[in-house]
């Protein structure tokens, strides 16, 4: 799954884009993964400089990245409304570890803890202005992320009695939801998201 963090640079280098990453959890840690990036077509051109073809994104590149790994793209889906790009990729696993596995990084990772009755699950994200440069290439172009973020969704098998800073349980309390600037993680800030659930084969 690496090719999510090629794009997330590319686009964000032209400075138009939004992420939004939904997780659903089954009762046996088996779920799906659906990323969307959307993208304002008015730069669009301006990405196409800074790849020697035509596609941004291919299945069979992402495909090839996941080859190994138990996580399995079950498509790769473009479409455009009005003035915005939208790139829309599901991922599916039979134990959500698989997901860390094909990440293949380890600043993109989420795990589960049994904790008593409960289940901790957290997710963490480490952006890619880890050193003095690219902070200040981010740091001087704040303006060009303003209004973009990075959205999360986690539908989980049971209660939701706990969520992290930022975090809202939706109504069901099955669901929860977190928002951050697009700027953060671009700075190398670390998002994380953490959710404590009932464990239900206790």
């Amino acid at each position: 799954m690496r090719i999510s963090i090629v794009l997330i640079i590319t686009f964000v280098l032209v400075g138009c884009i939004d992420i939004e990453q939904k997780l659903i959890l089954n009762e046996d840690f088996s779920g799906s993964l659906e990323i969307c990036y959307v993208i304002d077509e008015t730069v669009e051109e301006i990405a196409n400089e800074l790849t020697t073809d035509s596609a941004l994104i291919k299945k069979e590149e992402i495909e090839a990245l996941t080859d190994t790994c138990l996580a399995k793209v079950e498509h790769v889906n473009e479409k455009r409304n009005n003035d915005q790009r939208f790139i829309e990729i599901k991922y599916t696993f039979k134990d959500i570890n698989d997901l860390s596995d094909s990440w293949c990084s380890d600043s993109n990772r989420i795990y589960l803890k049994q904790e008593g009755g409960f289940i901790i699950l957290r997710w963490t994200f480490t952006g890619n202005g880890s050193n003095s440069k690219d902070s200040l290439f981010f740091e001087k172009r704040k303006n060009l992320f303003e209004g973009h973020y990075c959205e999360f969704y986690i539908d989980l098998p049971s209660e939701i009695v706990e969520v992290s800073s930022g975090g809202e349980i939706l109504e069901d309390r099955t669901k929860a939801y977190w928002k951050f600037p697009i700027i953060k993680y671009m700075m190398g800030k670390t998002l994380e998201l953490k959710a404590k659930f009932k464990n239900q084969k206790r």
